[in-house]
């Protein structure tokens, strides 16, 4: 169910890609709002709850693909385009960041604004989710004119 989405909110949900990645559309697609309510049968409710997590959501989103298809006449091809990007590289005298050491708690590390150390969560464990798309993508964050691309070795 979802209430006041757009058509392009539903095309990255059903396709997993960010808004940058949908080219052309009439203009309405990122406008108008639409309110889905999708029934499914039973036996496709149970079939699901059998997948595990990762297989309900792609499931779920095949599922979404089917319904722009037949409600929207949607259709889509992809094509690779060479786009300018950041290169995050290694500088010529080595890394200014720091290797999180595993069960070190960071005393002096990541706090809220009012100086209270963060709870638990990725960040009460510096270092263990963070590899090199984590970086590259939050690293773009802030820049989104340009994506951002890993370069470590």
């Amino acid at each position: 169910m979802a209430t006041n989405v757009t058509l392009h909110g539903l095309i990255r949900r059903a396709y997993d890609v960010q808004d940058d990645e949908i080219l052309g559309g009439p203009d309405w697609l990122n406008s108008e709002g639409y309110d889905i309510d999708a029934k499914v049968e039973k036996s496709v409710v149970d079939d699901l709850q059998k997948l595990g997590p990762d297989q309900r959501v792609l499931e779920s989103k095949r599922m979404l693909q089917a319904l722009l298809a037949d409600r929207f006449k949607l259709s889509l091809h992809s094509e690779n385009k060479e786009v300018p990007v950041y290169a995050l590289v290694i500088a010529g005298n080595g890394l200014k960041i720091q290797r999180a050491i595993p069960g070190d708690t960071y005393a002096n590390g990541f706090k809220r604004s009012d100086g209270v150390p963060i709870g638990a969560g990725d960040w009460s464990q510096p270092g263990k989710f963070v590899g090199q798309g984590f970086l590259s993508r939050h690293c773009a964050g802030p820049v989104r004119a340009l994506p951002a691309s890993g370069r470590f070795g």
